[in-house]
């Protein structure tokens, strides 16, 4: 999560010497939120009602929509807002929002707003006096992350919970390795340039994702090229909708938000995945994200027959013990009633086994023993041979 909080501190430091102690921090940050949204509407919207600032920053595109003369660079602009606005984004909050902050002292405010239907009069400050310099960089870089780095267990005893008792289990030297981390800032893939796909790209795809099944695959041929050929797909051009013909080929573009319309069995599902495959074919990331967890889990067996394993699920520690329930129970419901024949694949991913288990020294607590609390990390070993 990311927090504004870091780069307005010394706005929040100067606004309660002028306020007092008795103003709490969250109240201040709303303050500064709200001049936030404001100042970017000036910026982008000038002359528009206050009010109707919580449009630039909904993740939609209503602005563009109703067609307000954006600057060239909005785009780039409204996606760095929307990390300290995304609170804001709901017309009901904003309004809302403007109604506290008015209640402030006039001498700590930015603007006045009487009215929301009125544009925003901004105001002369005497407190905290540099604050729209900290607001311009905010709109030009997201705000740093939150939080602090998680300490690492070190060697010996150490004592954990298990269930009302408390164990102990004593750590080996472990030889220490950076841990590997990943760039929070770093841009899609192509830029998020749109994507174009073609009939004849996405069947050349489809016949490579039934040459795979026939030499690994199991059960049913899923006849992915056939599926794709069946279904008539309509493209929107120029307002209204163009269907193709089986024997023509089309191209569609995903630039943003595309929605894909059918009835059940149209094919959406199976144009989904021939997609994810392809993207992942041509070396892209793609997110797939649906209902349940049986179902991300059934994908990622699926994705990974024809990606050589590229594929993996996105799941919470905490519900892991939760989903391995759910995928015995539906798997006795196929008529396995013996729980050493589950041998579903989607286990591997449900693993609730502790490595710790293997070093616990039981229930006598040690004096020496520290406690290792929800979110200390564990060292990991050295690699001993070339990463997977």
């Amino acid at each position: 999560m990311r927090s504004i909080t870091p780069p307005l501190t010394d706005v929040f430091n100067a606004l309660k010497a002028f306020l007092g102690s008795s103003v709490p921090q969250p109240a201040l940050e709303a303050l500064c939120q709200v001049e936030l949204g404001l100042y970017l509407q000036q910026k982008m919207m000038p002359g528009s009602p206050a009010g109707s600032a919580w449009v630039l920053f909904s993740g939609y595109g209503f602005a563009e929509a109703h067609r307000a003369p954006l600057p060239s660079d909005a785009a780039k602009t409204l996606r760095i807002a929307r990390y300290s606005l995304w609170t804001l984004r709901r017309s009901r909050t904003w309004l809302d929002a403007l109604d506290t902050y008015q209640r402030f002292d006039p001498r700590v405010r930015a603007y006045d707003v009487p009215d929301a239907d009125a544009p925003a009069a901004r105001r002369d400050l005497s407190v905290a006096g540099d604050r729209f310099s900290v607001y311009e960089q905010l709109l030009r870089a997201a705000p740093p992350l939150a939080g602090k780095r998680l300490p690492v267990a070190g060697q010996g005893p150490h004592a954990f919970p298990v269930s009302r008792t408390m164990a102990v289990v004593d750590l080996p030297p472990v030889p220490r390795i950076p841990l590997v981390t990943h760039d929070m800032d770093l841009e899609p893939a192509g830029g998020g340039e749109p994507l174009v796909f073609t009939r004849e790209g996405l069947e050349r795809t489809a016949a490579e994702m039934d040459a795979q099944h026939t030499r690994f695959g199991e059960g049913r041929a899923p006849r992915w090229l056939e599926r794709l050929r069946s279904f008539d797909l309509s493209t929107k051009e120029n307002g209204t909708f163009h269907k193709t013909r089986k024997d023509e080929d089309f191209t569609f573009t995903v630039d943003g938000i595309q929605h894909l319309l059918g009835i059940v069995g149209a094919g959406k599902s199976t144009l989904r995945d021939i997609i994810a495959v392809h993207l992942a074919k041509l070396g892209k990331r793609t997110t797939i994200i649906v209902t349940d967890v049986a179902e991300v889990l059934k994908l990622v067996r699926l994705y990974d027959l024809y990606t050589n394993g590229a594929a993996a699920p996105v799941l919470g520690s905490s519900g892991r013990e939760r989903h391995a329930q759910r995928l015995h129970r539906r798997l006795a419901g196929r008529g396995e009633h013996r729980l050493l024949a589950h041998d579903d694949p989607a286990f591997a991913y449900l693993g609730t086994s502790c490595l710790l288990n293997v070093r616990r020294q039981g229930r006598h607590i040690d004096d020496r023993a520290t406690r290792l609390r929800r979110g200390t990390l564990l060292p990991a070993p050295a690699p001993v041979g070339p990463a997977p």
